[in-house]
This record gives structure tokens, sequence and C-alpha cells, in this order.
């Protein structure tokens, strides 16, 4: 019997050797070649990983024998990065891993900083570093989240409009934007909530595919402008259309115009065809209907989040819908993170004890200059002139500026699309509330109706460090503080293993008459929209609505530009601080030695074994908690290399006196 234990003993180390060694080194069972991880790799650099117990000297020796110097060790126990002449990588990296001394050799792949898109206009695009962007690319695309995008339609088709004569065409940066059921309820109402007989949802103002570029436009296509989430599924829902404000003119003159029954029903045809996320990036200062009221709260009760812009005209009180309970109300700062005079800002109905602006993000500002705007595709003028005798609907240059809450809604709107990607089970009130706590605060005590919780930030908002499916931000149980490690919980032989704690990254996240090309005339402005409701303010409308530069109130009228000019990336400013909550250990109570997971009063091979069955979920560990004998808090390979060590030296006990964890 005690041979055969002693057997167990030892295939049981050995198994266990050689599975903590993959799983430590991360290297092919295949021995004896080179890995090739294609992709742009540093040229005239090999990465080495040595056998055990060879000395530095040896290790020079080796690389010299082959043509290669050692240009220097790795942090990462037993690699070094070697010199070898451009082109001669896979030769030499190949005879290395023959040489038998040598456990592998691969190239060594480079990358760009947090995958910084290729587009070419993304060096204009100051609004994506300013809110977290280059950090958060990595992270989340949105893969999986449909976003609807309520307003003017989108340009996703080219189609001709065989009632109107019209051709409509695709916007370039569309082209591989996925587009989930459109809906053109403005020229057709839907029969019901799940059915639409016009599914041609074209866009004839352009603002729509402004807002629906700042979400979701191609990116890293070497094309064009980036998007925040690529990878959504828009659904573009078509509520506006030109309207004739004045029929005694010749031609009639046009306004595009939003209506409250046809925003109720593109609400409720979002919501029971799988929406998440529903943009509204239009404003007016009537209080809803009641059919659009209802159609919010039922979005609201089945868990979707409704983001809106919060208006225009620069008033000290929310606009609608973004004034309804429950709305995310969204207002708008330029690069230099101020509030835009044209921002709407302040407390929504019933003041600002129910609800009140929640947060700001970029919608660009005249005051800073031209370059103060949101670049994304559309047409060639921003907003096509309604009352022209032909308006092109297929001309889109690479990239066309706008301003005003209505892009300041649609980048809130794809930040939050990345983080109902990443995390598919929040809630809507936990989505919302993860968008305030992770802003970056802006504006002091006597200007919080401005701002809200601050700038949203889509790096800050994406932070998992304990990988729980909940945001960091929200989450009561991040990683706990580990426990100073006891050297008594420790084998006499191993030196405490330090603990890491993780950081979070820290970078720096309509009825429009704006128009802006890629010329550069002076800021112009037409008068707001008129009303179908008698108020010229009444009817909601996209709100890029340009103010009159000749009142008191600054303009937010987009300010083409000839050739977009280059704007300095800020830098980011505020390093989230995502302080751990102590945990308290817990009391000792009478157990089996540190490091015996089986209980069996001896600590073995067997044991390590155990912890790597636990660690695949192919084992229930009897004491699993006598496993953290490295006292780091974690269940982990690190620990059963520790009792695998100790045992090879010590097959008995681990020290008297051991309780458990930490």
């Amino acid at each position: 019997m005690l041979i055969d234990q002693r057997v167990r003993i030892a295939l049981g180390g050995f198994v266990a050797a050689g599975a903590i060694g993959l799983l430590l080194l991360g290297w092919p069972t295949e021995r004896g070649t080179f890995v090739s991880h294609g992709g742009p790799t540093a040229a005239g650099e090999i990465v080495v990983q040595f056998r055990a117990n060879l000395s530095p000297e040896q290790q020079a020796s080796v690389l010299k024998a082959h043509g290669a110097t050692l240009e220097r060790r790795m942090l990462v126990p037993g690699y070094a990065v070697a010199n070898v002449p451009a082109g001669s990588e896979a030769t030499i990296g190949q005879a290395l891993a023959e040489s038998g001394v040598v456990a592998g050799t691969e190239d060594n792949p480079i990358r760009l900083p947090a995958d910084v898109p290729d587009d070419p206009y993304y060096s204009q695009q100051w609004n994506m570093p300013l809110i977290g962007m280059d950090a958060a690319r990595a992270v989340s695309d949105g893969s999986g989240v449909t976003v609807a995008v309520i307003d003017t339609g989108v340009a996703y088709e080219n189609y001709f409009d065989v009632s109107t004569g019209t051709s409509y065409g695709q916007a370039p940066d569309l082209a591989h934007t996925v587009i989930f059921l459109p809906c053109d309820m403005w020229v057709t109402p839907a029969p019901d909530a799940f059915d639409c007989l016009d599914t041609h949802a074209n866009d004839d103002f352009g603002h729509g595919t402004h807002v629906a570029g700042t979400i979701a436009e191609g990116t890293n296509n070497e094309y064009g402008t980036a998007g925040i989430a690529p990878k959504v599924k828009i659904m573009p829902i078509k509520v506006c259309g030109p309207v004739v404000t004045d029929a005694t003119t010749h031609p009639p003159t046009r306004q595009e115009q939003c209506s409250d029954d046809k925003t109720a029903d593109g609400v409720t045809y979002a919501v029971e065809n799988g929406a998440k996320i529903i943009n509204l990036s239009i404003a007016g200062t009537a209080q809803v209907n009641q059919a659009l009221r209802d159609a919010l709260a039922a979005a609201q009760d089945s868990g979707v989040t409704v983001i809106a812009a919060a208006g225009n005209s620069g008033k000290n009180t929310l606009e609608y819908p973004a004034a309804v309970t429950g709305v995310f109300a969204v207002g708008a700062v330029g690069q230099s993170k101020t509030i835009a005079p044209y921002s709407s800002h302040g407390p929504g109905e019933d003041g600002a004890a129910v609800h009140s602006l929640d947060l700001v993000a970029p919608g660009g500002n005249s005051a800073e200059g031209a370059a103060s705007v949101i670049w994304q595709q559309t047409y060639e003028n921003c907003h096509p002139d309604l009352n022209a005798s032909v308006v092109d609907y297929t001309v889109f240059p690479p990239a066309t500026a706008c301003r005003g809450t209505s892009m300041a809604a649609a980048h809130v709107s794809g930040v939050a699309a990345l983080i109902k990607s990443k995390f598919p089970d929040i809630s809507r009130v936990q989505l919302g509330n993860d968008l305030r706590c992770s802003a970056e605060h802006l504006g002091d005590e006597t200007n919080q109706d401005q701002y809200g919780a601050g700038l949203v930030r889509a790096d800050r908002a994406l932070v998992d460090i304990d990988r729980d499916g909940l945001p960091d931000c929200i989450d009561p149980f991040v990683v706990p503080t580990p426990v100073p490690p006891n050297n008594d919980c420790l084998p006499p032989t191993l030196s405490p293993t330090p603990a890491l704690t993780p950081s979070p990254t820290a970078t720096d996240t309509p009825l429009p008459t704006p128009t802006g090309s890629t010329s550069t005339p002076p800021d112009t402005a037409t008068p707001g929209p008129v009303s179908v409701q008698g108020s010229p303010t009444d009817t909601p409308v996209p709100t890029d609505t340009p103010v009159p530069t000749d009142t008191p109130v600054p303009t937010d009228t987009l300010l083409p530009t000839d050739t977009p000019l280059p704007t300095d990336t800020l830098a980011p400013t505020d390093t989230p601080t995502e302080t751990p909550t102590p945990t308290a250990s817990p009391e000792p109570t009478p157990r089996p030695k540190c490091g015996d997971v089986d209980c069996n009063h001896l600590v073995n091979a067997m044991d390590a074994l155990g912890v790597l069955q636990w660690l695949t979920s192919s084992r229930q560990l009897d004491c699993i908690g006598l496993g953290y004998v490295n006292c780091d808090g974690q269940l982990d390979v690190i620990d059963a290399t520790v009792i695998l060590r100790y045992s090879a030296t010590l097959p008995t006990n681990l020290p008297a006196g051991c309780s458990g964890p930490g």
C-alpha cells in the first residue's frame, strides 16, 4: 500500500507539474518550434524562453552560438528578448528552439496603443479621446446591442423612391454598419408595434445620419471618421420630416419637424423589436403629449434606456422629451469641457428633486473656434435646404461638421451601447447609475445644474477589475484588499508572494439647420422651426437647430470648414480611483494544515493537482480555503505551484497554525 501510495503521489506530481507548466508558460505542447503570431512584429527581435537552471552566462552563450545577442531579460521569469539580423527571426528562432536548452521561441508582435483607429479624420475627432474612447475601444465594440435612432432617418441604402422621384444614397462610412428593422413612420405609420409598412427610413435632412455615425460609423476602415460602438445594430426609425410652414411662398416654405405621435409610435416600435437603447436627439419646450409619455414609461418598464438631447435653447430648464422623469438627459460641452452656451440644462419636470440634467458630452462650441465641432459623415450640407428646387441626397464627403446637444446625446448612446455589450445582464437603472458615477466631475458647487454628474467617460464606465460581470463603479463587492501575507501560512522554504491589485485604465472619453461641409464660410444661422401646434417652440425638433447670431444667445450653428482643421488631442485629466473595499479576514477555526485541499492531513502533489482540477471546474474541493497558501485571497495556479514546490522538498505537512485563507 505504501509503494502504491508513493506511485500515485509521484504520478500526481508529474501530472500537476505538467499542467502547471502549460498554464504558466502558455507555450504549445510541441517543442522545438518557432511560433509566428502573424501581423506586424518588431524587426530583428525574438522572444526566447530558456529552460530552467541555465545560468545567465550559459544563456548568453547559447544565443551567441546561434547568431543572436541578448537585448534584455524580461520581468516574466525565464523570458528574454534577443536581437537577431532583420529577416532571420524565424530561422534563428527555430534553431534556438531545437537547441535543447530553449523551451520555445516566438516573434515579437507590435500593436497600436489601445487600437487607435486608422480613420484619416480621427485626429480631428477631439471628442473621442475626451471621453476615453482610446482605452474603451479595446474593451467593447457594442456587439450584440441594438440602438434605435429615432430621428430624420439614416442614409443606409441606395434607394430610388418612385412616389417622389427622389434618389437616396448610402453613406460610404455606414456601409458595414448593421442596419436592423428600419421603419419610416413619417410617411406611413406602422400598423402595429411589430410591423412596418415602409422599411425605407432614408434621411432627407442629414441629422439622423450624423447621429447614427457618432454611435456606429465604420471604424478602422481607413476612411472618414470613427464611431463609438461600430458593432452595434442601428435601428433607423424616421419620425421627422418636411412640413409646409408658409404656403404663400413659391415654392412653399418647409421646415423639418418631428411630431409626438410618430415619436411615440417610434419608441413603441423600438421597444417591441428588441432595441436596448433609444436615442432621441430631438427637443422642444412644450410638454410631451400623453401618448409619448406612456410610450416612454413603457420603454423604461421594459428595461430600455432612453437617452435624449437637453435642447439647444440655452434655457435653465430641460426641454422635452429630456425633461420627462426617467429619460436620460444630456447637455453639450466643447473641447475645453466647458458647457456650450446653447446647451439647455437644469431641472426637468417637477424640479431638480425629481429629474435634472444627467450628463454632458461633446457637442461643440462656436466660442472655442471653428475646430470645436463634431465630425461624422452625412450629406454635403449637414442639413440640406428643404426649399431648394433640387436636393441631392447621394453626395457624402468623408466628414461633415455639426454642433448641438443632438451630437452630445449620440455620444452617451454610443457609450451606453458599449456598457450593455460588455455587461449584457446589467439593468436599465444600473446602466444609468454606471454612466453617472463613472463620469468626470466638472464645474463646481455653483453650476452643477449645467453639468449634471459630469462628462461621460467610456473608459471608466467599462472597468471591471474583479471580472464579475458588473462595472466596478456600481459594484459593492469590488476586489477585496488582499490580507497582508502571513508567513505562518507559507512553507518555510518559500517567501511570501506579493499580491497584485489591478487598477482601472485611465485615459481621457432635432429640427436642426446647421450646415456643414468641408468649406469654411463664416457662421450662418437660420430662423428656428415653426411648430405645427401654434408656438414656434412647441414641436420637438432635432436639437442642433442654430440660434441666430444677432441674438444674445450664442448660436449653435454648424461651422463648416474648408478642410477640417486638426485639433489638439486633449490629454486625460482625471485618473479613476477605484478603492477596493477591505474585507475582514474570517475568524480562525481549527482546520487541517494549510495546503491540504483534500483534507487527508498530508500536503503533496495530489493537493496541487486538486487545485488545478478545481480551476477547470472538474473537481470539488473539500477544503478549498486551505489552497490559498500564498495568502493573496485568490485560489489560482500560483497556489498550486507553491504546494507542488513544497511537497517536492518536504512531503509531509505545511507549518502548524495555518487556519485558512490569508
